[in-house]
C-alpha cells in the first residue's frame, strides 16, 4: 500500500442533515490549509494525527504517565509522538487522539453502512477539510469503482449554466455514486 492509498481522517459522522440534501455522512480529513473564519474544526489543520488535551477533564490521576515518550509527567506537546497509548488509558477522556490513517476501503466500508439512507432520502456523502487529501482520495475512489468526482467544476460559471451542468451530470450518472466537491452551497441542491 502506498501513501496515496490512505488519508488521515479525524472523524466520520453519520446521519448528518445540515451539509446538503437528505441524510448524509461527513468524512472529516486532516490537513486542511484553508483556515476559514467559520471553521469549527481546528483539529483538521495538521496533516498528521495529534493528541488533543482537555485540561478541564483531567483529574491528574496519573494514568497517562505510561507514555513511552515521557510526555505526560507535565504535558509536553513537543515530546508527544501521537501514538495514542495515553488516550486509551485516560479514564476521564481528557486525552483524545485526533486522526488516523484510513484506506479507501476502510472509508468506503463505513460509508456503505448508510447507503440505504442515502438512497431513500436523496442524501450522500460530504467530504470536509484536507483539500489536497480530499482530492487524492476522490481520485482513488474513482479508479476502483463506478464513482464520479467533480472538484469545484462550476466555480467560474454563472448559476444558470451551473444548474444545467449539474442536471446533465445527474442524468448521466443515474444509478452511480457521485461526489460534488464545492464551497458553493447552492450547487448541492
Amino acid at each position: 500500500m502506498t501513501p496515496k492509498d490512505t488519508a488521515c481522517i479525524f472523524d466520520i459522522q453519520r446521519f448528518c442533515v445540515y451539509d446538503g440534501p437528505g441524510i448524509r455522512s461527513t468524512v472529516f480529513f486532516k490537513g486542511c490549509n484553508m483556515r476559514c473564519a467559520w471553521c469549527h474544526n481546528p483539529e483538521s489543520f495538521s496533516q498528521k494525527p495529534e493528541l488533543l488535551f482537555r485540561q478541564e477533564k483531567c483529574t491528574a490521576c496519573g494514568a497517562c504517565a505510561a507514555c513511552p515518550q515521557g510526555a505526560h509527567r507535565r504535558f509536553l506537546r513537543e515530546s508527544c509522538t501521537a501514538c495514542g497509548q495515553c488516550a486509551g488509558l485516560c479514564p476521564h477522556g481528557a486525552l483524545e487522539l485526533s486522526g488516523r490513517e484510513m484506506t479507501v476501503e476502510q472509508v468506503m466500508a463505513e460509508l456503505c453502512k448508510d447507503s440505504k439512507y442515502y438512497a431513500s432520502s436523496g442524501g450522500g456523502v460530504t467530504l470536509s477539510g484536507g483539500e489536497a487529501q480530499r482530492l487524492a482520495i476522490a481520485r482513488a475512489l474513482y479508479k476502483d469503482a463506478p464513482i464520479y468526482v467533480l472538484d469545484e467544476p462550476t466555480a467560474a460559471l454563472d448559476p444558470r449554466i451551473e444548474n444545467e451542468i449539474y442536471t446533465k451530470f445527474k442524468d448521466s450518472t443515474d444509478g452511480k455514486t457521485a461526489f460534488y466537491i464545492t464551497h458553493r452551497l447552492a450547487s448541492t441542491h
